[in-house]
């Protein structure tokens, strides 16, 4: 279970909330799978102070979209101005398949992967940089 943290604030603050969906889907849906698991359904939760239901939207086509990118059922979910995202992802995996460290050695290859892009645990620095950017007058040469 996560939520997409600070990046919301940010998608609150641009506007840009198209995407929170797809991230707040995928931090669960990655958590899952680096256990080895294989992802098979989604539960979002969705509280918000005030309805509006073009933001509600495009939330929800967000997660929408980050379950069939993962590959699982969207189970259900969705409070009224501000709104809060949390959701919860489950997957199935044979007992003896689970990636849990146990087996790991001295000597064992670390393989890195490239990221698509900043994802919701990076938003906290990027929210920052802007902040101090733009307090300094120099948005500009960060964009």
């Amino acid at each position: 279970m996560d939520g997409v943290g600070t990046k919301l604030m940010l998608a609150l603050e641009t506007g840009i909330l198209d995407t929170i969906g797809i991230d707040l889907v995928a931090m669960s849906v990655n958590d899952v799978v680096t256990s080895g698991t294989k992802p098979l359904g989604f539960l979002d939760y969705n509280s918000i102070g005030h309805l509006d239901v073009d933001v509600a939207e495009k939330v929800i086509k967000g997660i929408v979209d980050g379950c069939k990118q993962s590959d699982c059922a969207l189970l259900g979910g969705e409070r009224e101005g501000d709104f809060d995202l949390c959701g919860c992802a489950v997957g199935i995996a044979k007992k003896d398949s689970i990636i849990d460290g146990k087996n790991i050695i001295a000597g064992d290859i670390l393989i890195g992967l490239p990221s698509s892009g900043v994802h919701s645990n990076d938003f906290s620095l990027v929210r920052r940089l802007v902040l101090v950017l733009t307090m300094s007058n120099q948005i500009y040469q960060f964009c």
